[in-house]
């Protein structure tokens, strides 16, 4: 399990180290078949980048449960979910800020089969080439989103702030 818990006052930082070449790139994080003791507070996940058709951009997560709170997803890029993708998973999300991220579908989050619990978080000016600006959810997926922002975020196919589709 992993148990990466910052302060207010002194966020953990997760970012590439150059900005250009192969060493620019980082994946984020990946929590598969994991157990069900993982936390992340207080954490900024950045710049992570997933290559083409992968998922959860800063974070991705299946067949895993997630404590997120108080932590900051932004410039992250992904297939889907830019911001973070769970699939078959139940994340509890709160007082989290997706911030320009960029996806296809889902760009701050994306949720595929999820039982997720979504409370006091910001998706600002998070761009979708398809849809699901903000927050992108299917198959299935029962979600429970309350007292979050939608600002700015935008979709070419519709959805800006969020999108739940059905299968």
């Amino acid at each position: 399990n992993l148990n990466a818990v910052g302060t207010a006052e002194d966020s953990i930082v997760f970012s590439r180290r150059y900005s250009t070449g192969f060493q620019a790139t980082w994946r984020g994080f990946s929590f598969v078949d994991a157990d069900d003791d993982n936390e992340l507070r207080f954490l900024v996940i950045e710049h992570a980048t997933k290559p083409e058709f992968e998922r959860g951009g800063g974070i991705y997560g299946t067949n895993s449960s997630l404590i997120l709170t108080q932590s900051t997803l932004r410039y992250n890029h992904a297939d889907y979910g830019g911001g973070a993708y769970f699939e078959n998973c139940a994340p509890q999300i709160a007082a989290c800020a997706f911030i320009e991220n960029v996806a296809n579908g889902g760009a701050g989050l994306g949720l595929s089969y999820a039982a997720a619990s979504v409370r006091d978080c910001d998706f600002e000016r998070n761009s979708a080439f398809y849809s699901g600006g903000g927050l992108y959810a299917d198959g299935d997926s029962v979600i429970s989103v309350g007292r979050c922002r939608f600002t700015g975020n935008d979709a070419w196919d519709g959805g800006g702030a969020a999108i739940l589709q059905s299968p």
